[in-house]
């Protein structure tokens, strides 16, 4: 019998990492860049010190007309969690539901960070219905959507999503129809500058 994927097996060793210094307009440039949903946040030595993920680009205060030149430090999810790297797939999945989070950052034994893993790559390599059978059956039919106008300014669209804890909203456009704004747009509105107003 084969033995169960550690998730040493699967994670991404191609950090993308940065000082905390880095601007929050330039740590979404370089994610949307590299088709990342975080980014480490790196100190001098190259220690982790935070993490910043699609999903906290929805707590950014849209309204604030400097947060796209802030320091990254300032809107990072710290401490930042971590996985051991010979942990198996299946315990892993238990942490991302126990966390409540997307990405761990795995470590060695030593506790230096190797990569990191997010919540898509156990679904990839567990399967679907692996994760599926982690949930309660309910939480995944019933989960609720939000319809907003399509001539909802940018920053009331992420409120509404940040208030109701979505990861995405449906936008109705008289014009153009229906249509999705999810957390990757609005990293990507972020770095790109239309996210302001």
């Amino acid at each position: 019998m084969k033995a169960e994927i550690t998730v040493r097996e699967i994670v991404r060793r191609d950090v993308l990492a940065c000082p905390p210094d880095t601007s929050l307009a330039e740590a979404a440039r370089r994610m949307v860049a590299a088709h990342c949903s975080s980014i480490l946040i790196e100190d001098g030595n190259g220690r982790a010190v935070g993490i910043w993920t699609e999903q906290d680009a929805v707590r950014v205060d849209l309204a604030d007309p400097n947060f796209h030149s802030a320091p990254i430090s300032q809107s990072m999810s710290q401490p930042v969690k971590t996985l051991p790297d010979g942990i198996c797939l299946g315990e892993a999945a238990l942490r991302f539901r126990e966390e409540g989070v997307r990405h761990f950052v795995v470590v060695d034994r030593s506790g230096r960070h190797h990569g990191i893993i997010s919540q898509s790559d156990i679904i990839i390599n567990q399967g679907i219905e692996y994760f599926v059978a982690l949930r309660d059956v309910r939480s995944v039919f019933n989960r609720r959507h939000v319809v907003i106008d399509g001539a909802t300014s940018v920053h009331d669209a992420v409120r509404t999503m940040k208030d109701g804890g979505l990861d995405a909203v449906v936008v109705n456009d008289a014009a153009q129809g229906y249509g999705i704004l999810t957390e990757r747009d609005v990293v990507q509105l972020i770095g790109s500058g239309q996210a302001r107003g």
